[in-house]
């Protein structure tokens, strides 16, 4: 007996989706059960309730929030169902690493293929707390961004918005000293504007924060932007904006599968769109651990 698909949905993630048609919409996957969130936390434990149920495939409709909370539904058997992903937030930034289309009827057109792939999943401990990610953790620099990248200045500004919002929080930048170390390495001390632990490519709706950045090949990503002037991290702009690594002496990347961060003075960082402020961070990837429907495999980048 065929098993009806669970659709979480989050009415408050800012998505123009008409909930009330959901049924009608993706009534070529059969039975749907459309269960809709009300606050902080229901997409965990509906995703929770809806393995234990035999739930076979589970579409999520929101943003990267809600997104997050369904993957920690699903932990730590991430393999006991299938995603999918109806875009529907304002940031939308692990559809964007998936390269999941972000207009609702593409994205659900894809479904129609019933192609699917595995993804890695990032085991993330911030001071003791386990929790699991898809996308990125990112503190510093592209939060800061981010946060001075009004619709006022993209519309004014364009493709130069970002630019021209990184031009504007520069000066306030602070710079914060860690201690990473990559796989059994040695910690490093660093002074870092930037600090990215990355599975996909794009945080901070849509800035590309770790170029090269693969979400099947076992490996984290880990970007970092040291102390600098403000020229130098002007100078860094333009690769980003095209999404390529900087060629500059200021930028640090690495490709590892568990990286230990210490802030002794503390740092606020983005797990996946959620802020938490912390002091040690432990990251390791767990390869090909989530299957996505409606996507195509991603190809690693033998040059990243």
């Amino acid at each position: 007996m065929a098993r009806p698909t669970l659709v979480i949905a989050n009415p408050a993630a800012g998505s123009d989706v008409d909930i009330g048609r959901l049924p009608e919409l993706l009534s070529f996957l059969g039975e749907i059960a459309v269960r809709v969130t009300t606050r902080a936390g229901d997409a965990t434990e509906i995703a929770r309730e809806g393995v234990e149920g035999g739930a076979d495939l589970i579409v999520v409709v929101g943003g990267d929030g809600t997104l997050n909370e369904v993957v920690n539904g699903l932990a730590p058997d991430f393999d006991r169902c299938e995603l999918a992903i109806v875009p529907g937030g304002t940031g939308n930034d692990t559809a964007r690493s998936l390269g999941i289309p972000l207009q609702t009827n593409q994205a659900i057109g894809l479904l129609r293929t019933a192609s699917s792939a595995s993804f890695d999943v990032m085991e993330v401990i911030a001071d003791g707390v386990v929790s699991h990610a898809v996308n990125a953790v990112t503190g510093g620099f592209g939060g800061a961004v981010n946060e001075a990248m009004t619709e006022e200045l993209k519309e004014w500004w364009g493709p130069l918005s970002y630019a021209r919002a990184a031009a504007s929080v520069i000066p306030e930048l602070p710079v914060h000293e860690v201690s990473l170390a990559l796989d059994e390495g040695s910690l490093q001390t660093l002074r870092v504007m930037s600090l990215v632990v990355a599975n996909g490519r794009f945080a901070a709706k849509g800035i590309c924060v770790a170029p090269g950045a693969e979400m099947a090949d076992g490996r984290l990503a880990i970007h970092a932007v040291l102390e600098s002037t403000p020229t130098e991290l002007m100078l860094l702009a333009p690769s980003l904006l095209q999404c390529e690594i900087p060629q500059h002496e200021k930028y640090r990347h690495w490709k590892c599968r568990t990286a230990h961060v210490e802030v002794p003075a503390g740092l606020l960082v983005s797990v996946d769109g959620e802020l938490v402020e912390v002091k040690e961070l432990r990251c390791r990837v767990l390869p090909s651990s989530l299957r996505v429907r409606g996507v195509e495999p991603q190809q690693a980048d033998p040059g990243a």
